[in-house]
């Protein structure tokens, strides 16, 4: 557990990606100082986008197709979502986190397992 704690505090720190060892099938969101911690528990790459929650009947998105120009968390991985980095996000803003896996078809991918989670980002995870 001290493990976990110690790479999941560099990760919040540098902003990056680590490694996990959870054993979970779970993709988990949350806040923390820094930015929303997207953890991908699953055995497949997530993709994602994250937009601030009040700006949703503004836009209109599609999820990435394209695995090479997508964000994406590796399997077992994690990510650290700027807030900087969050469309239309202010401070204290509830996030809406987005993520989805691709499935090869014949003429390119298609989203499948398409889920969102909301993050009430004035309660964070202090690592």
């Amino acid at each position: 557990m001290k493990k976990l704690l110690v790479v999941l505090l560099l990760g919040v720190m540098t902003g990056s990606c680590g490694l996990l060892d959870s054993g979970s099938d779970t993709v988990a969101v949350s806040a923390t100082l820094s930015g929303v911690l997207i953890e991908n528990n699953t055995s497949e790459t997530i993709y994602h986008t994250a937009f601030s929650k009040r700006i949703l009947p503004l836009i209109d998105w599609i999820p990435c197709t394209v695995p090479d120009d997508c964000p994406g968390v590796a399997p077992e991985h994690y990510k650290v979502l700027r807030y900087a980095d969050i469309e239309a996000y202010s401070e204290n803003d509830t996030v809406v986190v987005y993520w989805w896996n691709l499935q090869k078809i014949d003429d390119g991918y298609k989203v499948v397992n398409l889920e969102r989670a909301m993050v009430d980002t004035r309660f964070y995870v202090k690592l």
